[in-house]
């Protein structure tokens, strides 16, 4: 059985977890946000920065979450809580005193969550818009090319040449 000190040393540990989570959530949402404006502004060097600190990032969080999530795993094991059971919110059985400080990192960690998630869906969602008007832009510039390469083969009948490509026909 573990001693008041090393449950409440487990506590802290819980503790510093969830503000480092809370860290790294923030500064995932500000490289997201730098990420939108990379976007946005079609510049693909800064694009690729963001990107490669975002994947970072969510290395460092996800290594994180996991910590936290042995660490609560350490301490309820103890009350006999199974593995798969295992919630924050079951932390107010051994620390009742605490149950305001629990509820503030519940809601913390969900509201993050959710910023996080509504800021990757925008990136993806500019990201896909970017390449559709990429794709529309290169069929304009084909079309148009088309057009211009547009001959008449010896037949009298109208006949497109494919972009770049000029091949030379015998009647």
């Amino acid at each position: 059985m573990q001693s008041e000190n090393e449950i409440n040393e487990s506590f802290r540990q819980i503790e510093q977890k969830v503000e480092s989570l809370q860290g790294l959530a923030r500064q995932m949402k500000e490289t997201l946000d730098k990420q939108t404006e990379a976007i946005i502004s079609a510049d693909e060097e800064k694009l690729t920065i963001y990107t490669e600190a975002y994947t970072d990032l969510k290395g460092r969080y996800n290594q994180q979450e996991q910590k936290f999530i042995d660490q609560l795993h350490h301490l309820l094991e103890p009350a006999g809580v199974s593995s798969h059971e295992v919630r924050l919110e079951q932390l107010k059985g051994i620390f009742p005193n605490a149950s305001s400080t629990i509820d503030k990192w519940k809601e913390q960690l969900r509201r993050q969550a959710r910023e996080l998630k509504r800021k990757n869906e925008r990136v993806v969602e500019l990201l896909d818009f970017a390449l559709n008007r990429n794709a529309e832009l290169m069929y304009a510039i084909y079309s148009l090319n088309n057009r211009k390469s547009t001959h008449y083969g010896s037949g009298g009948q109208k006949e497109e040449i494919s972009s770049g490509m000029t091949v030379n026909k015998e009647a």
